[in-house]
C-alpha cells in the first residue's frame, strides 16, 4: 500500500518544527475528516502549499483514527485535548470542549425536542396517509362500480 493511500483516512496530525540539531517541537495539531481536504493526505498537502504555514514546519506525524460520520465529533475532542495539553504556536484558537460549558445537557434537550417534533410530524403524516388511502379506496370502488355499469350496458346491447 502506497504512502498516499495510507493517508487517505480520517485522523489527527501533528506538524513539527525543528528547534535544534535533533530536537523538534510541536508547531500545529489538526484533524482530517471535515470540510476541504477531507483526509490526512489532503490536509497535509494544504499545509505544505500554504504560504503562511509551509515554512513553519519540517516534519509531521499522522494518526489514523477510523470514525463513522456519526462519531466525527470524537476527532474534534481528541484534537481539542491535544491542543490544550501542548498549546502549539501554530494553533491560534484554543478549542472549547463541550463538557466545559455544560453543552451536553443543552444538546440532549435540543435533540429530545427535535425527536419529539419529528415523531409528531410522522404521526401527522401517518394520519394524512391513511386519509388519502381511504379516499383512493372509495374512488377505486366507485370506478369499479362505474366500469361494471358500462359493461352491463354493453352486455344489454348484445343480448
Amino acid at each position: 500500500m502506497g504512502f498516499r493511500k495510507i493517508l487517505e483516512e480520517k485522523g489527527v496530525y501533528i506538524l513539527y518544527k525543528r528547534s535544534g540539531k535533533e530536537k523538534y517541537k510541536i508547531f500545529y495539531i489538526g484533524i482530517a475528516g471535515f470540510g476541504k481536504g477531507k483526509n490526512l493526505f489532503g490536509r497535509l498537502k494544504s499545509h505544505a502549499k500554504s504560504k503562511r504555514r509551509s515554512k513553519e514546519w519540517t516534519h509531521f506525524r499522522a494518526f489514523i483514527i477510523p470514525v463513522t460520520e456519526r462519531k466525527k465529533r470524537f476527532l474534534k475532542d481528541i484534537e481539542g485535548v491535544l491542543i490544550r495539553i501542548e498549546n502549539p504556536e501554530g494553533n491560534k484558537n484554543t478549542p472549547i470542549l463541550l463538557e466545559e460549558k455544560g453543552y451536553q445537557n443543552k444538546i440532549k434537550e435540543i435533540i429530545k425536542g427535535q425527536v419529539k417534533t419529528i415523531k409528531q410530524k410522522m404521526k401527522d403524516l401517518t394520519i394524512l396517509y391513511k386519509e388519502e388511502e381511504q379516499k383512493l379506496k372509495k374512488t377505486h370502488k366507485r370506478s369499479e362500480q362505474e366500469h361494471q355499469k358500462e359493461l352491463n350496458k354493453y352486455r344489454g346491447l348484445l343480448d
